[in-house]
């Protein structure tokens, strides 16, 4: 949390900065660490951590920059209850001033924040075009009201994050999608040049020195590309 005496940073400074760091190529892992240096530094809050959604929709904790907000990540996602979790499934904004009384709402998961030294949460969720891909906990260990302005300037930044791991993970989907079209393409010209190979040397056409090598792979167990690449290196005669 940021001391009352010291000089409040500049949003605008900030979010220069943090563009900056995406641009640099920083991982997913820099980034939220920075998100959770940014958040103090601007809000009077203690940490915050963040959980992202699972592939079979639970929430994993991936990042917090205090113990005890770790504490409250691990118990969120090993419990599937609290403030972090409902601001996920309800895709808004879940504020709780004062812990002790949503005991009723979070009946195992409140007990163990209070133990932890966390007594107020605010929650944000993360989403990107409608998909819903997990929250932020802005975390206090005292009662804490957080004004809509300064909610506004913690969503912003969640945003920014958001907006660089929805990018990380199209580029890497891209990329592996053009390894995969790239693989394809290679095998395929390995095959053609196994079956030019064949039909020049057994004087057949091109279609049954394809049978040939498929039957080859389908009577043997290996892969078409695998026998075609030892016709053409000359390790296999056919």
């Amino acid at each position: 949390m940021r001391n009352s005496t010291q000089h409040p940073p500049d949003l605008a400074a900030v979010l220069a900065e943090f563009a900056q760091l995406m641009v640099d190529d920083r991982t997913p892992k820099q980034i939220l660490e920075r998100l959770g240096q940014y958040s103090t530094e601007l809000l009077p809050v203690d940490g915050i951590g963040v959980l992202l959604r699972t592939p079979e929709g639970g929430l994993e904790a991936v990042s917090a920059n205090t113990e005890a907000g770790a504490v409250v990540e691990k118990a969120e996602a090993e419990l599937a209850e609290g403030p972090c979790t409902d601001a996920m499934v309800m895709g808004e904004q879940i504020a709780v001033r004062d812990l002790e009384q949503a005991r009723d709402r979070w009946p195992r998961f409140v007990p163990r924040a209070l133990d932890s030294g966390i007594r107020a949460i605010h929650a944000l969720p993360l989403t990107a075009r409608g998909e819903r891909l997990g929250s932020v906990d802005l975390v206090a260990t005292a009662v804490l009201d957080l004004t809509a302005a300064q909610l506004a300037t913690a969503q912003l930044l969640a945003d920014v994050t958001v907006a660089y791991l929805v990018s990380t993970r199209a580029f890497e989907e891209k990329s592996t999608l053009a390894r995969q079209l790239q693989g394809a393409l290679d095998s395929r010209i390995i095959i053609e040049q196994a079956k030019g190979k064949l039909s020049e040397r057994r004087g057949t056409t091109i279609t049954e020195a394809f049978e040939l090598l498929r039957r080859h792979a389908r009577s043997n167990g290996i892969k078409l590309h695998d026998v075609a690449g030892a016709v053409v290196r000359g390790d296999l005669q056919l």
